[in-house]
């Protein structure tokens, strides 16, 4: 039979990072696809590069989810980042359906201008397919103030008004993983592609954009099939830019 994803669900008080528990651990132990690994309290949770997941004990969802995707070819990985965003921004939406929820490339979720879920995708290849992936997610729901730096966290409590069921939210967090994982499986690109271009963060909105060493104002007209940002200038070019080498000014 088929393993659903949450299946075993391992869970600890306190780690430094579930990614790096689930990283640090391949040598030791085999995971079965479908494990999570699930914290109440991370002492050095990660983001992107060298930035850091502020979360209280015991008030967010902080978790690792171990796949072994090996239908999908690693030149495609991107797609790992379009379905697990996709399954957060089904999740928020669920939770506020009133409320303007997006995905803002390449995979932290937002309500508004303000980020409430972000995602980091650790992975090992042997040859041309994936050996694991660890999909960490750290996902705001009951957290009311932050301390960090960190320019526009919110959870999903500043919506609501109300603490919402930690272990409800988890439940229904991965019936939309599930549910979208197998669109992956079944459909690869063609569905996930406009899925998630309709709720892409000011796609098609002229905005103003910065790089290393300029400024200018464009607009994303698309996302090419290994995840680079394409945006049209007003001149009417298009460039590709990879993550990190641009963001919006403002």
């Amino acid at each position: 039979m088929e393993r659903k994803l949450g299946d075993p669900k391992i869970r600890y008080q306190i780690l430094e990072s579930t990614n790096e528990f689930v990283l640090g651990s391949l040598k030791e132990r085999k995971f079965n696809e479908g494990t999570i690994v699930i914290a109440g309290f991370q002492t050095h949770g990660e983001g992107m590069g060298e930035n850091r997941w502020e979360s209280e004990k015991d008030k967010n969802l902080l978790l690792s989810l171990v796949l072994k995707p090996v239908f999908l070819e690693p030149a495609h990985q991107f797609y790992l980042n379009k379905f697990a965003s996709l399954a957060v921004y089904d999740f928020v939406k669920h939770v506020l359906p009133d409320k303007n929820v997006t995905v803002k490339w390449p995979n932290d979720v937002y309500i508004d201008d303000k980020k409430v879920a972000g995602i980091l995708i650790n992975n090992t290849i042997i040859g041309k397919h994936f050996e694991y992936v660890v999909l960490g997610i750290g996902l705001n729901i009951n957290q009311k103030t932050f301390k960090s730096d960190a320019p526009n966290p919110v959870s999903l409590i500043h919506h609501t008004n109300k603490e919402l069921n930690l272990e409800e939210c988890l439940q229904s967090l991965l019936h939309y993983l599930n549910s979208r994982y197998e669109q992956l499986k079944v459909e690869k690109s063609q569905s996930l592609d406009g899925d998630y271009l309709n709720v892409l963060y000011r796609y098609q909105n002229w905005s103003e954009f910065k790089t290393e060493n300029r400024t200018f104002k464009g607009r994303i007209t698309g996302i090419t099939e290994y995840g680079q940002l394409q945006i049209e200038e007003e001149s009417g070019k298009t460039q590709e830019y990879d993550f990190k080498t641009v963001e919006f000014s403002g």
